[in-house]
Parts: C-alpha cells; structure tokens; sequence
C-alpha cells in the first residue's frame, strides 16, 4: 500500500505468513494463482532457505508402542540374576531388584537394542534405608550406559559410563515432584538423538545433550550407598518410539524462491493443504 489507500496500484510480496495464519484455500491459494497468471503483481525476491528446529516435545506425545511389559511373568527377555549378593527376578507380579552385601549397583536389561524412544515405568523402593533407583539405557554394558537415578529423599542425578570412566552429567538435584521414602514414583525417560528429557510423576524436571552413546541396552537399575539390605521394585513399563515423530516435526525448506513472476516452495510430497 504505497499511497495509504487499499487500490489497483497496491503490490504484495508472498512470505509465510500470508500462507499459514490464513485460510489457503480462500485467501492465498487464490492469490498465489492470481500472481502465476498475472493477475497480480509479485515483486522478485530470493530468501535463504529456512531450517524449522524441533522443539521440546510436548508430554502427551507418543508414537506406536514398541514395548510393553507387567511383570506377569518373565516373558524371556529380561537377563534374571541371583547370586548370595544381590538378585535381579521378576516375581509377584513385577520386576525386584535386590541388594544383599557390599555391591554398589544391580541391575536387569532386557534383550532390544533401542536409540530414540519414550519409556516410562513405576518404580519405587520397598526395604531398606533410602538408596538409588532409576533406569539405564543404551546400555552395551556396564561399562557402556546412560543411567538416571531418583532416592528416597528426593533427589535425582543422571550419569554416563563410556570404556568404563564415569562422567556426571547432572550433578545429585533436588525435586519437589519426587515422592519421598518407600512411595511409588513415575519415571519417564525420552531420548530423541543426542537429546534427554527427564519425567518423574508427569513433570518434566531437566534435559541435556549428550552424543556419547547411540544405542543399546534398556535397564532397570539400583544403587545402594549405606551397605544396608535394599529391595526395589518395577512395574508397568511402556516404551513408545519417537523416531518418526521426530522426522515429523523436523522440517527444512530446501528452496524458497521467487523469480520471473512464479513463486516456488520446495515441501514433501505427502504434506496436504488444509486448515482448522
């Protein structure tokens, strides 16, 4: 509008915004052929192209099921161990890890290899003075693994081993959203890529970026720092793949160019046009 009234000798410039905010197949879609045919007038401009960053992912969204165990029974894809020091068996409908002497941590891995995923299981000790519990993953041994941690009084840390050297990551941190003692506690792990969002009862509570480790193990996992009698028990474990979701919410522009009075955008060939 160059004269400060709405006229025939107006120009406009088609950006992104004139296509998503609006209805496009009432306003810019008739718009866009109107500049093709020459109808209207589309100044010539290149932009760059332009990458979309994934964001934070929101706490409800989840792909398809990948795993889904109750500890009915062991189904054979979890590694049991028992031994005079510590035992890790699914009994009584769940998943017990116990600790019986001087050991430091225990722990049972199931069979699948994972990278990205969103898992989340009840966890929460039964005996003993107030110890370490959580999850380890991309686990191709103990000398190879993430591991995050939640305790009796309310604290959290997350840790990783690579060739058998410990690293802390997240230093021992309080959380109001851990329930304390022998309460049952929601633990929620999503790893998107070198990506980490840590859950505990719904509430998301940290996240890092780490690129160390890409696949592996999933474990249920117990620490013990006093070298009292501990047992811990895990139920209700679900993982949910997050790899296509991933792929999903990132987008790159690849070419978001105008010239010779045409106006061109590069989008995958699936998308579809529509609005709500």
């Amino acid at each position: 509008i160059r004269d400060g009234q709405i006229n025939e000798k107006d120009s406009w410039v088609p950006i992104a915004r004139d296509i998503n905010p609006v209805y496009p197949d009432k306003i810019s879609f008739p718009m866009l052929v109107a500049g093709h045919a020459g109808e209207a007038n589309i100044i010539p401009y290149v932009f760059e192209p332009v990458a979309v960053v994934t964001p934070a992912p929101d706490s409800e969204r989840v792909g398809d099921l990948l795993l889904q165990d109750e500890f009915e029974i062991n189904s054979g894809n979890w590694g049991e161990y028992q031994d005079d020091n510590w035992s890790a068996l699914v009994k009584d409908g769940s998943l017990h890890l116990e600790i019986h002497d001087q050991v430091t941590a225990a722990w049972i891995h199931h069979e699948a290899s994972l990278s990205d995923f969103d898992l989340q299981v009840d966890a929460s000790q039964l005996s003993g003075a107030e110890n370490a519990y959580g999850v380890a993953f991309r686990m191709k041994d103990p000398e190879n693994m993430y591991a995050f941690l939640i305790n009796g009084d309310g604290f959290y840390n997350f840790y990783k081993v690579v060739q058998g050297e410990m690293t802390g990551i997240l230093p021992w941190v309080e959380s109001d959203v851990i329930r304390h003692s022998k309460s049952i506690n929601n633990i929620r792990i999503r790893a998107m890529g070198e990506q980490f969002f840590f859950f505990v009862n719904d509430q998301l509570i940290n996240q890092v970026t780490d690129e160390s480790l890409s696949i592996g193990h999933i474990a249920m996992m117990a620490a013990t720092y006093y070298g009292s009698e501990v047992e811990f028990e895990f139920d209700n474990l679900k993982v949910f793949d997050v790899s296509q979701q991933e792929e999903e919410s990132s987008i790159t522009l690849t070419e978001y160019v105008h010239h010779d009075n045409t106006f061109h955008i590069s989008i995958p060939e699936d998308w579809e046009m529509g609005y709500d």
